[in-house]
């Protein structure tokens, strides 16, 4: 009992937290189901495949809450706005430094988009793995994520078949080489595209954030 009250409160808390983004997101079926796939996937609940999402929240509406997951497209962009200024109400400031750095996701299968035999950093050698660009947002020890991006390999990005399968835009179709492990300071095309973004599109929006506040790269 005592889970589910705990479970109810930051339920609560979340729909709250989500009310700026519903905005950012434009048609009232994204505000609708985005929401509610959030809960979900948040949720005790043992599996969290379509299916079973819709199972939990909508039995009679399993084709709308696929549609919304795998084929409605919606502008990031406004949403990562979003993202950037609440992230600098609770941790921006003095002290507030932009991280920049890959994730690796351990796989066993083939079919997740983006996964390859390639360099693992949680492995530290070649594996079986997703591979995440994320910009992170930190004071005072206190980290918040304000953007991600998945690293499409050269077996990847030059399968149309798999390209296809996985939704992955035309836009996106073409191997952006990463070094590994990284020879110089110097980032990737991948790393540069994410501060460009939150620089040009993200960081205007804030009144408080001058040059100073601009991502810099370490020597």
């Amino acid at each position: 009992m005592a889970v589910v009250s705990r479970w109810t409160e930051w339920a609560d808390e979340l729909e709250h937290w989500l009310e700026p983004f519903l905005e950012a997101m434009g048609r009232k079926e994204r505000r609708r189901w985005a929401p509610l796939y959030l809960h979900s996937l948040l949720s005790p609940a043992p599996r969290k495949n379509v299916e079973q999402i819709a199972e939990q929240v909508a039995p009679e509406e399993l084709q709308q809450l696929h549609h919304f997951v795998s084929t409605s497209p919606w502008k990031v962009r406004p949403v990562q706005g979003v993202l950037w200024e609440r992230a600098r109400e609770i941790v921006g400031g003095e002290g507030a430094v932009l991280s920049i750095d890959d994730t690796s996701i351990v796989k066993q299968g083939k079919h997740s988009v983006g996964v390859a035999r390639q360099y693992c950093g949680e492995l530290g050698k070649r594996a079986n793995c997703q591979v995440l660009v994320s910009l992170t947002l930190d004071r005072g020890g206190v980290p918040v994520p304000v953007a991600l991006r998945l690293f499409l390999p050269k077996s990847r990005a030059e399968d149309p078949v798999r390209c296809e399968a996985a939704g992955i835009p035309e836009a996106e179709r073409r191997h952006r080489p990463r070094q590994w492990p990284p020879p110089s300071p110097s980032l990737p095309e991948i790393r540069r595209r994410i501060l460009q973004i939150l620089v040009r599109e993200c960081m205007p929006r804030c009144p408080t954030c001058g040059r100073a506040n601009a991502p810099r790269q370490r020597a």
